[in-house]
């Protein structure tokens, strides 16, 4: 992957939406709510992926909907506990994605599932250590 491309998925911000508010996550950064959602939902790992704009190129909205519909089926008929979230990154020429916040998957899986929908990269983490940036096509 070009190093642009990840250094640009590395300054996003990965926003969970939860019942009682928000938790936004940052690649490298431990942050304390994230490790107690993982703590009370008895998690060790997890995953952030979405099926939007596959292999980093823009799609209308309405594609992006459907790709990411399939995702949210696959995660539906897989039985993971997931919240909704959106990868905002810091630079706002790009749109934020719709995204999941998947509980105990392995990263292998997780790795998986980003190539299955064509994602250059994903954001894994297990409890306990801060977020990290996978990529997808060289993983």
């Amino acid at each position: 992957m070009n190093p642009e491309l990840f250094e640009a998925y590395k300054n996003t911000t990965y926003r969970i939406y939860l019942p009682l508010g928000e938790i936004d996550i940052r690649i490298g950064v431990m942050n304390p709510l994230l490790q107690e959602l993982l703590f009370r939902n008895n998690s060790e790992s997890w995953a952030f992926i979405t099926a939007c704009n596959p292999y980093s190129v823009m799609q209308n909205e309405d594609v992006n909907t459907l790709l990411n519909t399939q995702l949210e089926l696959y995660l539906l008929e897989k039985r993971y506990v997931f919240f909704k979230g959106m990868g905002v990154g810091d630079d706002d020429s790009w749109e934020p994605e719709a995204s999941f916040m998947v509980l105990d998957i392995r990263k292998e899986d997780a790795v998986k599932l980003g190539r299955q929908f064509k994602q250059n990269a994903i954001v894994v983490g297990v409890i306990g250590n801060a977020p990290e940036l996978i990529d997808c096509l060289n993983e």
